[in-house]
Parts: structure tokens; C-alpha cells; sequence
């Protein structure tokens, strides 16, 4: 609908239903989608805009989800120009997404949940929940992009070898070293300052990791380590300058205790006992 003579409001909503079908290799059981926009037919602008949908049944390869629902709503006051490059920065965005059943191949997620904002100049992470067949991660994460400045923090017991592949073959390896009956409990917060290079192009050890700072703790029952067995194991965590050192780490055996500080380079490879 349209009132193009006196206010030069334009209205419009837009349903979308698709059963069994297939978009970009990719296999859709059902999926409906709504949306609705305001704007104005002079000045060609996009003021309002709200999007729902509900998918079941996605898959494409080793990845699947059973089901993803989503809410997203698109509001400004500036009433940003279509012609202008800069679409993104006048708006405020909030999106909900919730995930039931996904998998990847290797790691199999019961739900997943996502409450993302964006409210000029602050990007933020509200929430993510995401739920393991036996273990839990919820993090936040909080962006300043005029500061270029990046803060998270991380809690939840987890099995590590559900994350090993995201993460890069060699780290993959060395945290593999470490095997636990039950998922330790794992709190981080962290802060990493961005380059100004171009983020197209950036590379994790060369252009990120040396200029994230975190620090936490991690809690363990009974594991091993490179064979070595233990009862339980905990300690606080540091890293900056890519130097990850454990100053505090405990350890329970059978015949005993160890009070240890633990080292380790993550560009060398680097470690030692203390």
C-alpha cells in the first residue's frame, strides 16, 4: 500500500512458503518467511523493516539443522538514502536466531541461540547459548568500531574434542594432548584491539591473536595428559603476547598432589613446568 500523493509513505509485506525444495545445493524441508518495509517513494528511503521466518530441515553436505527460526527488525530516525554506500552505519538492528539439532560433521548441537544488535557504532553479541548432548557454552561479545576495540567473555562446560576442528589443525593437535572423562568448566574474558588493515584480510596469528589479552580459569576431573593420568586438575589462565601461562595449576593424583606454573608460546610451541 501507498499514499504517494500526500505523505509519500510506501507499505509493503512480502510471504514466502517453499516445501522440498533446493537453493544453492542446499536441500529445504519447509521454510516461511515474512517481511514487512516502510519507506518513502520521494526521497527513496528505507525506513522500517521487519523480517520473521521459520525454517525446517536444512541440509547441504555434513551440515544440518532441524530446525532455525529468526526475527530481525531494521530501524532509524535518519532515514538512510538508497543511492549512498553507507547503508549499514544509520541503522539499529537486532536479530534473534534459534537453532534446534545442527550438526557439521563432527560436532552435533542440540540448540543453538543468538541475540546479535547492532546499534551504530557498537556491534554486540548479546547472547549466545549453545547447547552440547553433554555440556553448555554461553558467550557475549561487545565491538566499539570507531574504537576498533573487542570485549568477550566465555563460561560453560564443554567437551573440547566437539571444538578441536574449528580451530586449525595445529592447535587441534596440541589441545588433543588433553583428555577428560567429563567436560571441564571453562570462564574466560578476553579483549582484542582490531588493526586498522583491511578486515578482508586478515590473518589470525599475524593480525590477531598477538593483540588478544584474556584470562580466566579451568576446572577438570579425572584426565590425562599425554598418558599421564590425574583425579582432577584446575588453575587460573593468562595470555597476552601470546604467551599462555597457567600460574596456579593443581593437580590431584593418587599418591598425591602437584603445584605446578605451566608456559607455553603459542608461536613456538614453547613450554615448561615450573
Amino acid at each position: 500500500s501507498s499514499d504517494t500523493v500526500n505523505t509519500n509513505e510506501v507499505h509493503a509485506t512480502l510471504s514466502l512458503t517453499l516445501s522440498e525444495a533446493v537453493v544453492q545445493q542446499a536441500n529445504i524441508g519447509n521454510l516461511k518467511l515474512s517481511t514487512s518495509v516502510t519507506g518513502n517513494h520521494r526521497l527513496r528511503n528505507l525506513q522500517v523493516a521487519e523480517l520473521k521466518g521459520r525454517l525446517n530441515k536444512l541440509s547441504r553436505g555434513d551440515y544440518s539443522v532441524e530446525q532455525l527460526s529468526f526475527d530481525g527488525s531494521f530501524r532509524t530516525n535518519t532515514a538512510p538514502n538508497l543511492n549512498t554506500n553507507n547503508l549499514v552505519a544509520p541503522w539499529i538492528i537486532d536479530l534473534e536466531l534459534q537453532a534446534k539439532n545442527a550438526r557439521d560433521g563432527t560436532t552435533q548441537l542440540r540448540s543453538v541461540g543468538v541475540e546479535l544488535s547492532w546499534h551504530t557504532p557498537k556491534l554486540k553479541l548479546d547472547s549466545l547459548t549453545v547447547e552440547f548432548p553433554d555440556g553448555t557454552l554461553n558467550a557475549d561479545v561487545k565491538s566499539d568500531m570507531e574504537t576498533r576495540l573487542v570485549d568477550l567473555n566465555l563460561s560453560g562446560y564443554f567437551p573440547l574434542e566437539q571444538i578441536t576442528h574449528l580451530i586449525g589443525e595445529r592447535n587441534a593437535k596440541h589441545l588433543s594432548q588433553y583428555r577428560f572423562k567429563s567436560a571441564p568448566d571453562i570462564r574466560l574474558a578476553g579483549q582484542l584491539q582490531l588493526p586498522k588493515r583491511n578486515w578482508k584480510k586478515l590473518d589470525w596469528k599475524r593480525d590477531l591473536e598477538p593483540r588478544l589479552k584474556a584470562a580466566g580459569s579451568i576446572t577438570a576431573g579425572a584426565g590425562d595428559y599425554r598418558g599421564i593420568t590425574f583425579d582432577s586438575a584446575k588453575t587460573d589462565l593468562n595470555l597476552t603476547n601470546q604467551l599462555l601461562i597457567l600460574p596456579n595449576l593443581h593437580v590431584v593424583r593418587p599418591e598425591g598432589e602437584l603445584h605446578l606454573t605451566y608456559t607455553n608460546h603459542l608461536v613456538t610451541r614453547d613450554y615448561s613446568f615450573g
